[in-house]
């Protein structure tokens, strides 16, 4: 897209020069020179001005001339020559040496012989309803009117160039917001992950503390303390006094029998 509008400012600029400088030269051509059709590379153009060759040539009709030598124009050619101050384009009935004899396709008489050296050139194409536009470019205010537009349609590509390109910068810093909060996003996932680790680390360590306190309290109160309650209120204590208060009884009894007997006998 940006190399199309270079090229198109380019032919802008080579139409704009084309257009000046043939005004220019066109308008020193009749005043300083007298020639009514400048033809600096051999090829003009002209205008039709009545309709003296109608059908064949309309008002306004452009046509294109090119200059030949004088012995190669030829009879039923259709030639612009110069009469004084004005150009006449005419069809060639008549050739007689140097002199030439024209006549219109709508007139009924011929026109005045001519010299070769007064045609311009052969007509060899012609652009119907053009000559409008042609006339107008060669006037003062056409011209000015001409470059207006070239510098409108200038003026149209570099804004528009310009909208495009500010388009892009401003994609261009979505992007780098859109990347950044990304970035801001991702850290602070991060910040939040390793919180989360550092607390779950802390728990376990008072788990682990607490089972740790409770397993040894827990032996030593449960396992020991019960035990040696067990041991010496349970067993010993109860046989010890089962043991002692049994036995002595017994034998206390047991004597006290033997001296009854003892006695009565």
């Amino acid at each position: 897209m940006k190399a199309g509008r270079a090229v198109f400012r380019i032919v802008l600029f080579i139409i704009i020069g084309v257009v000046i400088g043939y005004s220019v030269y066109t308008v020193n051509s009749k005043r300083l020179l007298g020639n009514q059709l400048p033809m600096p590379f051999g090829i003009g153009s002209s205008v039709v001005l009545t309709g003296s060759m109608e059908p064949a040539l309309s008002v306004n009709d452009l046509v294109i001339v090119k200059a030949l030598p004088p012995e190669e124009y030829k009879i039923d050619d259709i030639v612009v020559y110069q009469d004084q101050y004005s150009l006449v384009i005419h069809r060639i009935v008549v050739i007689n040496g140097d002199l030439v004899v024209t006549q219109g396709d709508a007139n009924d008489v011929t026109d005045d012989p001519i010299n070769l050296s007064q045609i311009k050139g052969k007509m060899i194409a012609r652009v119907p309803f053009v000559g409008i536009i042609v006339n107008g470019i060669k006037t003062l205010p056409g011209v000015i009117l001409i470059l207006l537009v070239a510098g409108f349609l200038f003026y149209l590509s570099v804004r528009n160039e310009k909208a495009e390109s500010n388009k892009k910068l401003d994609a261009i810093k979505e992007e780098i917001r859109r990347l950044k909060e990304e970035q801001s996003s991702a850290a602070a996932a991060g910040e939040g992950a390793a919180g989360s680790t550092a607390a779950t680390d802390g728990t376990g360590i008072a788990d682990n503390a607490g089972d740790a306190g409770i397993a040894g309290n827990a032996g030593t109160a449960g396992d020991a303390g019960i035990a040696g309650n067990a041991g010496t209120a349970g067993n010993a204590g109860i046989a010890g006094i089962t043991d002692t208060a049994g036995d002595a009884g017994i034998v206390e009894n047991t004597e006290d029998r033997e001296d009854n007997v003892r006695e009565d006998s």
